[in-house]
C-alpha cells in the first residue's frame, strides 16, 4: 500500500505576515450582514423577494451603522415607480434622484461618477476642517504642511462652517439595489458594466467604490455566474425545480454543508407560505435563517 510521507521544512511557515485589512463602518446590530455584501434574492413572481430586500434595508435605517455613517441606496428598476409597487416609499435613505428607470451602461457610469465625487467632497471637507482648527492653534504657519495651506487658500482660509457643506460630510454606505431588471440589458451575458462592478464591489479606486450590492430576480439563471458565485447572501423562495437551483449554489455553502444538508435546511425554511431560505455568509461561519428573524441551526439529537 502507497503512503505518504510529510517533512517538515525548518524556518518555513504557512501563516501569512501581519497585515492590516480595511475597516468599513459595519451594522450597529450583529444579526444583519456584514458589508460589503453581494445579496441575491431569487423567487417567483409574488413570492416575497423585493419585500424581503426592502426589510432588510429598513432594518438597516432603524437599527444604524458604525459612525452614524447614513445608507445611500441606487435602485435600477423599470417599476420602481408604479403605484403597484409602493414599498419602496419605506425607504427614507432612497432619494428621488438615486432612481434608475430605464438602465444603461451610461447611466449606471454616470451616477458611480455622481457618488466618487459625492464621497470625494465629504473627504475634502473633513480635511479642511482638521487643517483649519490646526491653523487656528499654531503660532507659525511653518507648521502646516504645503498640502494643508493648499486645501485652506482653496476657500481663503474660510472657517468651515462658512464655506459651502457636502451633502454628505461623513460619507455613506452605498447600496445598489437591481429589482425586476431580467429583461434589460443589466446582465449582457456577463459583459455589462454592472457585472464587472459586482466583482470590485469591495474595490476602493478612482474609478470603484465599495458597495452593497442587491439583486432581486424570478430565475437564477437569469444571473451570470460569476455573479452568483460572488454572491455572500442568498435568499432562496419555494420553487418547483429547486434541486437545479441549489445544486448550482452548493458550491457557495460547501465548506459547511454536505447536499442533503443543505436540503433539509432548504425545505425547513420554504415549508410555510412565503417562507425563504437566507444563506448568510459575510462573516467567518454562514448564518443560516427563515427570513430575517428566525435563525436555522442543524443538529444531531
Amino acid at each position: 500500500m502507497v503512503q505518504i510521507v510529510e517533512t517538515k521544512l525548518k524556518d518555513w511557515t504557512n501563516k501569512l505576515p501581519r497585515y492590516k485589512n480595511a475597516k468599513y463602518p459595519q451594522p450597529l446590530d450583529e444579526n444583519l450582514p456584514k458589508h460589503y455584501s453581494v445579496q441575491l434574492y431569487v423567487g417567483a413572481r409574488g413570492s416575497g423577494k423585493t419585500y424581503l430586500a426592502v426589510k432588510y434595508l429598513h432594518e438597516l435605517e432603524k437599527r444604524g451603522i458604525e459612525g452614524g455613517v447614513p445608507s445611500r441606496i441606487i435602485l435600477i428598476s423599470p417599476t420602481a415607480k408604479s403605484d403597484s409597487n409602493r414599498m419602496f416609499d419605506i425607504l427614507k435613505t432612497l432619494d428621488e434622484n438615486d432612481i434608475i428607470e430605464n438602465y444603461t451602461d451610461d447611466a449606471l457610469k454616470e451616477k458611480m461618477i455622481e457618488l466618487r465625487k459625492d464621497l470625494n467632497d465629504g473627504v475634502e471637507f473633513k480635511e479642511y476642517k482638521k487643517a483649519f482648527k490646526k491653523f487656528e492653534s499654531i503660532k507659525h504657519l511653518k507648521n502646516m504642511t504645503y498640502d494643508e495651506l493648499k486645501l485652506l487658500e482653496k476657500h481663503d482660509f474660510e472657517h468651515y462652517d462658512n464655506i459651502e457643506q457636502p451633502k454628505y460630510p461623513i460619507g455613506f454606505i452605498t447600496f445598489l439595489f437591481v429589482d425586476d431588471c431580467a429583461c434589460s440589458s443589466i446582465f449582457k451575458n456577463g459583459k455589462s458594466y454592472f457585472n464587472n462592478i459586482v466583482i470590485k464591489n469591495r474595490h476602493n479606486s478612482e474609478i470603484n467604490i465599495p458597495m452593497n450590492i442587491i439583486i432581486c430576480v424570478q430565475q437564477i439563471f437569469n444571473v451570470p455566474k460569476t455573479v452568483r458565485l460572488n454572491s455572500n447572501v442568498v435568499c432562496l423562495f419555494k420553487y418547483g425545480n429547486a434541486k437545479v437551483i441549489l445544486e448550482d449554489l452548493y458550491i457557495l455553502v460547501s465548506g459547511w454543508l454536505n447536499p442533503d444538508e443543505f436540503t433539509l435546511l432548504y425545505d425547513k425554511a420554504v415549508e410555510k407560505e412565503h417562507g425563504s431560505l437566507i444563506l448568510d455568509m459575510t462573516r467567518d461561519k454562514p448564518v443560516y435563517r427563515r427570513g430575517w428573524d428566525t435563525i436555522l441551526e442543524l443538529s444531531n439529537e
